[in-house]
């Protein structure tokens, strides 16, 4: 019914070139012609099926306010399983007593590394979604970055559907790239840190050797 109605009043103000004023006489026209266009047997059937009105189908509109179950951000399951696998080939080293402190040893180290290595994937999540927030935020009121022609001298300037296609991919690209510089100061700066931890650790570990 919007459309059709948007249609006919485009029509109307396109015959007019903008020099027929519009008055409250041509509303009803423009809205009976669209009321008959939009209210065929065909388009009724088929809005009574999308919303479940007939045949009956409450699922279809039941469906829409299901929640969806949240993707973890770590596959804690396979996580746990690549521990247990790593525990079970660190035993199957051990050829003397003489070797179980240090397995013990290497396989706390292990532990804490894979830890923090969830605590980095969940820190880098958040700081994905804290980005397409900022995202959001950052395009309200933001102007397009469009580029005037070389042979541009001021004044009025009417886009076309090109330029303005090619500002907003400018723009996207930009914003992907942004993100990308803070991802990776974040991870670089998280891999140092993780690094550090190693190195102590193994500084420990060859101290009780």
């Amino acid at each position: 019914m919007a459309s059709a109605y948007t249609l006919y009043l485009t029509n109307h103000l396109q015959r007019g070139q903008g020099l027929v004023p519009i008055r409250k006489g041509d509303f009803f026209p423009l809205f009976w012609n669209a009321w008959v266009k939009a209210t065929r047997k065909n388009l009724v059937l088929k809005s009574f099926r999308a919303t479940g009105i007939w045949p009956m189908d409450p699922e279809i509109i039941l469906k829409r306010f299901t929640p969806k179950k949240p993707k973890p951000l770590v596959e804690a399951s396979q996580n746990s399983q690549n521990w247990v696998q790593m525990e079970q080939q660190l035993r199957g080293v051990i050829k003397s007593p003489g070797d179980l402190d240090a397995a013990n040893q290497l396989s706390q180290t292990l532990y804490k590394l894979q830890v923090r290595n969830e605590l980095l994937s969940y820190k880098n999540n958040g700081l994905r979604e804290a980005l397409v927030d900022k995202k959001h935020h950052k395009k309200r009121g933001k102007q397009l970055g469009l580029v005037a022609d070389e042979d541009y001298n001021g004044g009025a300037n009417l886009w076309s559907p090109r330029k303005l296609e090619e500002a907003h991919a400018r723009d996207h690209q930009k914003e992907l790239d942004e993100e990308a510089i803070l991802i990776n100061k974040a991870e670089k700066k998280e891999e140092k840190r993780l690094k550090r931890a190693y190195d102590h650790q193994e500084k420990e570990k060859r101290k009780v050797e």
